[in-house]
């Protein structure tokens, strides 16, 4: 009950101020404490997720150096523009420790999600990070996602008249993005630095439209 009480309470915040990241990171930790990762079938019996809890925990290694002096267009460069242009540190999202199954599954999210970013050209205010919450759940079905996505919307509809058409607009956007895309969890992404980011796209049939593409 008690952590009931501080998700709800976290949960609020949130709809009043969708830019805190600590409140996301917060609401993550309740809702793992309540077991309600644990108990999605979504966690397990996917070779995409197993090959990610299967092995140690780790997050995305790359030298931001080595990425930054790559070609323009390539993925390395776009992502450390990217990182660049908004100011981000990857380490800043390695919030979860642990090496239980759930934990190595989070740290692996935590770890790719500026690259997520990149590849599917949502941008890092709230329409963006709910568009791409949105691809998380269509590709995840994850209970967080339907979390910072109700929050968001409870947000629009109480605290940011006016806002709903954007809004609503990266939400569908980002999943049926995820929905036609092949699963960006537990992909070896060092074997994609050199490649052009369009190729990468194209492979992993993501589709990005031109109101959202602005990480390339």
């Amino acid at each position: 009950m008690l952590n009931l009480l501080r998700f709800l309470r976290t949960y609020v915040a949130l709809v009043r101020d969708p830019n805190q990241l600590q409140r996301v990171f917060a609401l993550g930790e309740r809702l793992a404490r309540g077991d309600l990762f644990v108990r999605m079938p979504w966690l397990r019996g996917r070779p995409e997720i197993e090959a990610v809890v299967s092995r140690p925990a780790r997050h995305l290694a790359f030298d931001r150096a080595r990425l930054g002096a790559m070609p323009l267009g390539t993925l390395g460069r776009a992502f450390v523009d990217f990182l660049d242009r908004h100011g981000l540190d990857p380490g800043e999202l390695a919030h979860s420790t642990g090496d239980s199954t759930l934990d190595r599954f989070r740290i692996h999210l935590q770890g790719t999600h500026d690259l997520w970013h990149v590849l599917t050209g949502f941008d890092t205010d709230v329409d963006g990070e709910l568009g791409l919450q949105a691809f998380y759940f269509a590709q995840l079905q994850a209970p967080l996602t339907l979390t910072l996505m109700s929050a968001g919307l409870l947000n629009m509809a109480l605290m940011e008249e006016g806002s709903g058409a954007e809004r609503m607009e990266q939400m569908v956007q980002g999943y049926l993005m995820g929905r036609r895309a092949a699963p960006l969890t537990g992909v070896d992404w060092s074997a994609h630095w050199e490649r052009p980011l369009s190729e990468v796209r194209d492979e992993l049939r993501l589709d990005v439209g031109p109101s959202v593409l602005v990480a390339a």
